[in-house]
């Protein structure tokens, strides 16, 4: 893997998130999906992360089940309210709030997955990690995963206002996931990061709902 001086911001990144956790359950809901940078500091093993992020205690994200057209949903928000994505409910390990690197707040992130801490450190559980950053760059979003995955192309990446490009890294680690890697800005100059593990078609098909769904409102 090309290495750096700051950390990778990929799945892991909103693993440290700094935010109280609220969830309140409103009805039988249903699927959506639509791709830390919500954040963590662990890294693939054998990676070597681009972008630092801030270690310390890990608070959920504030998690709403909402009445929807499909059953079965989680609308996923950070603490102020601004961002905020639907996944299965299943996906119910849920990370939202502050995104840091270093010992500063750059952004807000919202993150879930069946199991944050397996989504974090392997390839063997699906998930999805979303950030909005006005301190980071397009340079910064992307990792070279070379060491795990094979590099499967871009495709476009369009959300919310923002627009960009996510890569694909395919067969990846023994599991032989999709990782989905992406970034776009926004005509205000923030940046969007959007990461995803999928483990087959259904999960497919949530990381598309996910940037479907996808709200930021500044």
């Amino acid at each position: 893997m090309e290495e750096s001086s700051g950390e990778t911001i990929r799945r892991r990144e909103w693993l440290r998130p700094m935010l109280v956790t609220v969830v309140a359950a409103a009805g039988v809901v249903s699927l959506g999906i639509g791709l830390y940078i919500g954040i963590g500091d662990v890294s693939q093993p054998g990676t070597e992360p681009v972008v630092p992020v801030t270690s310390g205690p890990t608070f959920p994200a504030v998690t709403v089940t909402v009445p929807s057209e499909v059953e079965d949903t989680l609308t996923v928000r950070d603490e102020t309210g601004t961002l905020s994505i639907v996944v299965p409910d299943s996906w119910s390990d849920t990370s939202g709030g502050p995104w840091s690197r270093g010992t500063e707040t750059v952004g807000i992130q919202v993150g879930a997955s069946p199991d944050l801490d397996a989504w974090r450190t392997g390839w063997g559980t699906p998930g999805v990690f979303v950030g909005v950053t006005a301190e980071l760059t397009l340079d910064d979003a992307f990792g070279d995963w070379g060491d795990s995955c094979r590099d499967d192309g871009e495709e476009p990446l369009a959300a919310a206002g923002f627009v960009g490009t996510i890569h694909r890294w395919i067969d990846c680690g023994p599991e032989g996931s999709t990782f989905l890697e992406g970034a776009a800005v926004a005509g205000s100059g923030e940046l969007l990061v959007y990461q995803a593990v999928l483990l087959g078609d259904a999960d497919a098909v949530w990381s598309k709902r996910v940037l479907d769904t996808l709200s930021y409102q500044p």
